[in-house]
């Protein structure tokens, strides 16, 4: 019987301040139970041949495409920055109710897709940008959400992030 190491997985994020530059600070979570249910990467390499050349004389890269979904339990609102704008500010003491207006640009965050086992690995996905965003709720259920991100690069690393816990 062959024994697998345990493996963990976990996404942060932080909002960028120039566009698919990667911030320093990754501090902020989706919500609970975050699934990582797509992951696409293309290099776009075309084949350059030379004249009468049967084999390939060099491979040229194209424009990176990379493409993330993610499904996750509703906890906070934060990650609505990324879908509308920046949520207005307000002064004083609380409760407040926020009204988020659509803005003309949306923010761009780099996501940090965390594996941790023997080989630890790190994915920063840079200039994520959320496309489409799927809110779902039921009479006695959570109300879920699903997110479809374009990235514009992404780099890699083998020293994984602090968990960040998200409360209810």
């Amino acid at each position: 019987m062959v024994l697998f190491p345990p493996t963990i997985s976990w996404v942060n994020y932080g909002w960028e301040t120039v566009y698919g530059t990667e911030t320093g600070t990754k501090d902020k979570v989706f919500g609970h139970g975050v699934r990582v249910t797509s992951l696409t990467r293309r290099n776009n390499v075309e084949s350059v041949f030379g004249l009468g050349a049967r084999n390939a004389q060099k491979l040229k890269e194209k424009q990176f495409e990379g493409a993330i979904s993610m499904e996750f339990n509703l906890a906070n609102p934060w990650f609505f920055r990324g879908v509308l704008g920046a949520a207005p500010t307000t002064a004083g003491g609380g409760p407040y109710t926020h009204s988020w207006a659509e803005s003309d640009t949306v923010v761009s965050m780099t996501l940090e897709n965390n594996i941790s086992n023997e080989d630890k690995s790190v994915a920063a996905l840079l200039g994520c940008k959320v496309t489409t965003c799927v809110i779902t709720a039921a009479i006695g259920e959570l109300a879920k959400v699903r997110l479809d991100m374009l990235y514009s690069n992404e780099s890699h690393d083998n020293s994984t992030a602090a968990i960040v816990a998200e409360s209810f």
